[in-house]
């Protein structure tokens, strides 16, 4: 039998790579974007009933730089933290099962509550995830919980408490767009917490028979230390456990979250696909609206502002799309955009990096202007794993802020421009004259930045 790699084993093999053992560990949710549906709001809002619901959507995705261990090893490749996001790129189907816990003050005393995860995304277009929410008087603690989802052309969302399913049509290429969204972006997450810089190698331990690397992160934010541990499969370099832990007002480490199944190119639950409705619930069927590829959106008291799914043009520019709207004002009248946003590229270990926006296309769809840009780093060097693309949009008066932020989607090529073609085929263009949106003209602009052919006052590349 194998033994397992000494510490010793681990340090050699990285030092082939010239890695640091405590340089582990890319981006989740700062907030568990997923999971908030159970916010601090709710704790804080002991006197009235709040309802929050938000998606249960919890587990991950990580993909590490390989090295490897010689000896008593046999060779057997072991992963690091790093390159998350290119090693969910090759996998197919991401499922997850585990458990939330929050603590509610109620007549005084804490009482805790706990919500059950489960979900499921698999390539190219259908997912489900579980759904909870909390209503929090001071006086008692009640729950209500359900399953949202998508197969394709069919969407769905169910409330176990009302026992009502609710029917629509959806979008396929929206469908498709958001099961990549929750395996590159929202399910990596919110188990990988934090940069993979900020994380340590602890040993190894196996976990359901199967070996793997151990990482740690003790992240100490407003006195509060909370703590990140993964388990990382050996043969997969991919997770198949993570928990995170907060410390109370007595300084007690309390179990938040625990991913406890996480399994990678797995079939889906046989009682998912497809969808059938429960007996007994009462199905509501609604008409869908028109897709309109929105990731984000937000608004001050001056305006609103939408974005949709941003697009990686190779590792040097992302493709932005976005409307804004000042209120009281009729959309068809602002053709002109009078404070372009500000663009930055936000990485929690190495600060901000500057954009350039390059103006591409405005579109008229449905009524709203929406506006393409190619956002370009300042500096001329790559996009880097684990960036997020974030616009500033201050209003004309530079009083409001509003902030929309996302890490671009990476797609092959043939996804990409089939996307690029569905959207742009969404509305008219503004000007006929101006070249279309195409993947090469794309990538033709975002060199020529890289090489210093344009300049940081952004140009037009019909020459």
């Amino acid at each position: 039998m194998n033994q397992l790699p000494t510490d010793d084993d681990l340090r050699k093999a990285h030092g082939v790579f010239r890695a640091d053992h405590d340089r582990l560990r890319n981006e989740l949710l700062a907030v568990l974007p997923g999971h908030a549906m159970i916010s601090d709001h709710a704790a804080k809002t002991a006197q009235r009933s709040i309802w929050i619901t938000a998606a249960m959507s919890a587990c991950v995705a990580v993909a590490f730089a390989a090295w490897f261990v010689a000896g008593d090893f046999n060779h057997r490749p072991v992963f690091a933290l790093d390159g998350v996001q290119d090693r969910m790129l090759q996998v197919r189907s991401l499922y997850y099962k585990g458990v939330m816990y929050q603590t509610f003050d109620v007549g005084g005393q804490e009482v805790e509550q706990s919500y059950p995860m489960e979900g499921y995304g698999e390539r190219s277009s259908r997912y489900f995830h579980t759904w909870s929410g909390t209503e929090h008087d001071g006086q008692g603690v009640r729950v209500k919980n359900g399953i949202v989802g998508a197969d394709a052309g069919q969407a769905f969302s169910v409330s176990d408490n009302e026992q009502v399913v609710t029917l629509w049509d959806a979008d396929p290429l929206s469908t498709e767009l958001n099961v990549e969204y929750l395996l590159q972006n929202q399910w990596v997450n919110e188990i990988m917490r934090g940069s993979t810089t900020n994380y340590r190698f602890v040993g190894v331990e196996s976990i359901r028979g199967q070996k793997t690397a151990k990482y740690e992160w003790v992240e100490k934010s407003e006195g509060k230390p909370s703590r990140t541990v993964i388990w990382l499969s050996e043969e997969m370099g991919l997770p198949v456990q993570s928990v995170v832990y907060s410390t109370d007002k007595t300084g007690r480490e309390r179990l938040m979250i625990k991913f406890e199944t996480i399994e990678f190119n797995a079939d889906p639950p046989a009682d998912r696909f497809p969808f059938v409705v429960p007996d007994g619930f009462r199905v509501n069927k609604i008409e869908s609206p028109p897709a309109s590829f929105v990731i984000a959106s937000g608004s001050n008291q001056n305006e609103r502002v939408s974005l949709r799914y941003p697009f990686a043009i190779g590792d040097r520019a992302i493709l932005v799309c976005w409307c804004r709207e000042v209120n009281d004002q009729d959309p068809l009248d602002q053709i002109e955009d009078p404070v372009p946003p500000e663009a930055l590229l936000k990485l929690t270990t190495s600060g901000d990096r500057k954009c350039e926006l390059i103006p591409l296309q405005t579109h008229l769809d449905d009524g709203h202007f929406w506006r393409w840009s190619l956002a370009v780093p300042t500096d001329r060097g790559p996009v880097r794993d684990g960036e997020s693309l974030e616009l500033i949009f201050k209003s004309e008066n530079r009083r409001e802020v509003t902030y929309l932020a996302n890490a671009a989607l990476k797609l092959t090529d043939d996804r990409l421009i089939a996307m690029i073609a569905h959207m742009e085929g969404l509305g008219k263009p503004v000007d006929n004259s101006s070249p279309r949106v195409s993947l090469n003209r794309l990538r033709r602009l975002a060199e020529r930045y890289a090489n210093g052919e344009i300049s940081d006052e952004g140009t037009s590349d019909k020459k």
